[in-house]
């Protein structure tokens, strides 16, 4: 549940000083005409304001509105929560709102339900999309189960961006960002949304902050939600039962066997169904490279072996990249 004190700030952005909670329970006081312009309320009224403006976030956070004390409110939408407030204390004075003021309410909560709710992309059932035969594979073939498999604890922090106005780029200080995190960017808004939908904004993490390029426009209220994830390696279970941190990529060079139809070649570290990419370095080596193929047989832990026709020349080299996967 939503707890609030005089003091707790609703941001509005690009304005200064931010609302506090206090201000917001004076002027919805203010428009049931309980106190005048000016004055402010007492400890009692104050604390009965405060409680029920905290039930009413839960309520439209229910229902997908969710406004929270830390993230940027634009000025409309104080208005709204002022307006909505005003009606919901207005039984506790004994005073029926009147027409005007119901009429306010009720086009604040279109608004802010305008503003917050959006029906999300349609996508497949996760059960589609994690069928059996796209579960991971561990080293040397062996399937691994998958509570097996799974990423270190890494933390996610979360919060508000809103971006700038009249400018293609916004710098949002996070002092949780680091160059080798990963960010996701979620919609919040209507206006949000429909930019991710036309232009889909890009993010550069950094120390201590990051920068979203976006579309240049007018709009001041396109605010994204971001979870920041720190990354980890995936840790799997080998055969022997001890745990591994699979390294992502090997490299080296590889030369074909003069007068022979195959070529073995070591690589420790690799796995049986790994990726291997051939990038030839003499004209000989380029010339064979559509004849040289791994068979299923040379599929193994550890090392590799290439099928090709027999050739005498010793130049038929390689660079050769691997990718591990788990």
């Amino acid at each position: 549940m939503t707890v609030l004190s005089p003091t707790s700030l609703l941001t509005v952005a690009g304005e200064s000083p931010s609302i506090a909670a206090q201000d917001i329970v004076n002027r919805a006081l203010q428009r049931l005409g309980i106190l005048q312009i000016g004055t402010v309320a007492d400890g009692v009224q104050t604390m009965s304001g405060l409680r029920i403006l905290a039930e009413m976030l839960d309520g439209l956070g229910a229902e997908g509105v969710a406004l929270t004390p830390n993230i940027p409110l634009q000025p409309q939408y104080a208005k709204a929560v002022v307006d909505l407030l005003a009606v919901e204390m207005a039984p506790e004075y004994g005073i029926e709102p009147t027409p005007y003021l119901a009429r306010r309410s009720s086009n604040g909560l279109r608004t802010l339900q305008s503003a917050f709710i959006f029906a999300p992309k349609a996508d497949f059932d996760a059960a589609i999309r994690n069928l059996p035969s796209q579960r991971l594979i561990g080293q040397r073939g062996v399937p691994m189960n998958v509570a097996d498999v799974m990423p270190n604890p890494a933390p996610q922090i979360t919060g508000f961006v809103l971006l700038s106005t009249n400018v293609s780029q916004t710098t949002w200080n996070e002092v949780n960002c680091h160059v080798a995190s990963t960010m996701c960017l979620t919609p919040y808004t209507r206006t949000a949304n429909d930019e991710w939908e036309r232009i889909r904004p890009t993010v550069a993490t950094g120390e201590g902050s990051f920068v979203v390029t976006h579309a240049c426009n007018m709009i001041n209220d396109r605010i994204f939600r971001y979870t920041i994830t720190v990354n980890a390696p995936l840790v799997g279970i080998e055969p022997s039962g001890q745990p591994y941190d699979p390294p992502a990529s090997l490299q080296g060079v590889l030369t074909l066997a003069p007068g022979a139809t195959n070529t073995t070649q070591a690589i420790p570290g690799m796995f049986a169904n790994a990726r291997i990419t051939l990038e030839p370095t003499t004209a000989n080596a380029a010339s064979i490279l559509p004849f040289v193929y791994r068979p299923v047989a040379g599929r193994v832990s550890g090392s590799v072996t290439f099928d090709h026709p027999s050739n005498d020349n010793t130049d038929l080299t390689f660079n050769y990249v691997v990718i591990n996967v788990p």
